[in-house]
């Protein structure tokens, strides 16, 4: 049984503390509008940005017993419990955060050795965020395969050959670190295509998988 099939058994019997029905839903809502999501992941500060439309889709289907907060400590987010604080309805703050969410991206210029590097790093805070008492602590990482004519480097020189490589390493780093993928893949998010930057045109493709420590697979 692989590490995804044991991970609804795994999450401490808590009603919507999920991060495989997560994944599936956000990279559902990414490809609904695959254009406007290629070309913001084609610009700055697209790890923030896809941080961001992570935390508007989880907090927009948290069940109404838990709410989603951002940038917590060094945490991308923390999912909490919900109490109430007089006549308001709060997070439960003073309990802890219940979960705790991980988000990389790297991208198709990146050297073998920077991809590892950002899984291991993903899979290292991931690890961590046990030290704040969280129960389940998952990692999201995201591949984006674009580069503009003449521009970057050409490697991996298509699509299929960026999701293989790229699978590859981020599967060794995070077995190595035990916080494996959930599958041996990452999975297409936004297949490839051709977008339109004003003038140039620029080839697009995304890939994403989500990790959780090896520690799941025992429970």
């Amino acid at each position: 049984m692989e590490v995804s099939d044991r991970i609804d058994t795994a999450l401490m019997g808590r009603h919507g503390i999920n991060p495989k029905r997560w994944f599936y839903g956000f990279i559902d809502h990414l490809a609904e509008r695959p254009d406007q999501t290629a070309r913001v992941l084609c610009g700055p500060a697209a790890e923030r940005w896809l941080a961001a439309e992570m935390f508007g889709h989880i907090a927009a289907t948290l069940p109404a017993h838990l709410t989603c907060y951002g940038e917590d400590g060094t945490t991308d987010l923390t999912i909490y419990d919900v109490v109430k604080d007089g006549e308001v309805q709060t997070g439960d703050w003073e309990k802890g955060r219940i979960a705790s969410i991980e988000i990389k991206l790297v991208y198709r210029h990146y050297s073998d050795t920077r991809v590892r590097s950002y899984a291991t790093k993903l899979c290292d805070q991931v690890r961590a965020n046990s030290d704040h008492g969280s129960t389940m602590n998952v990692g999201y990482i995201f591949g984006v395969f674009s580069g503009w004519p003449s521009k970057s480097p050409r490697v991996r020189g298509t699509f299929p050959e960026f999701r293989r490589e790229v699978s590859q390493h981020v599967r060794d780093a995070c077995e190595s670190a035990g916080v494996p993928c959930a599958k041996p893949s990452l999975e297409t998010v936004i297949d490839s295509r051709t977008i339109k930057i004003g003038g140039v045109e620029v080839p697009f493709g995304l890939i994403g998988q989500y990790v959780l420590p090896r520690a799941l697979e025992d429970e």
